[in-house]
C-alpha cells in the first residue's frame, strides 16, 4: 500500500510523512484525484466525505509492518514465525495493518481471510 503514496518527485502533500490522520486522508483523496482525474469528482467528493469517518484510528499511530500479507509471513519447519519486507514499515494510524491484510484477500482464490482474525486484531476493534 504504500505505493499510493509512491510518486515521480517527492511531493509531500501526496507522499507524506503525515503528521495526523486527518492529513493521511486528504492525500488519499488528493492522489486518487491526481490518478483519476476531473472525470471522478463526484467519487472524490464522496471519499472526502466519508473518509474521515470511516478511517478513524485511536489518533495515536502505532509501529506496524505495513505490507502484511501471506507472501510476506513464513513459518519454518520448526514452527517459528518469520515476518519478510519491512520496507514500508513505520508509524501509522492504529487500523492500516488490518486494512492493508483485509485487501490482500485480493480475489479470495486462497484463504489467507480465515486467518486474519487470528492473526490481527479485527477494525474496528473500538
Amino acid at each position: 500500500m504504500g505505493s499510493i503514496f509512491r510518486t515521480d518527485e517527492p511531493i509531500p502533500t501526496t507522499n507524506g510523512p503525515f503528521p495526523t490522520e486527518d492529513e493521511l486522508i486528504q492525500s488519499m483523496i488528493e492522489r486518487y484525484i491526481q490518478d483519476c482525474g476531473a472525470t471522478m469528482q463526484q467519487q472524490a467528493d464522496l471519499y472526502n466525505r466519508v473518509l474521515p469517518k470511516v478511517l478513524r484510528g485511536s489518533e495515536e499511530p502505532v509501529f506496524t509492518h505495513a505490507k502484511f500479507k501471506p507472501n510476506n509471513a513464513i513459518i519454518r519447519p520448526g514452527g517459528d514465525i518469520v515476518i519478510l519486507d519491512w520496507a514500508v514499515s513505520g508509524s501509522y494510524p492504529s487500523y492500516w495493518e488490518y486494512a492493508i491484510a483485509m485487501l490482500a484477500c485480493g480475489n479470495w482464490k486462497g484463504d489467507w481471510h480465515a486467518y486474519i482474525a487470528k492473526i490481527l486484531e479485527e477494525y474496528p476493534s473500538h
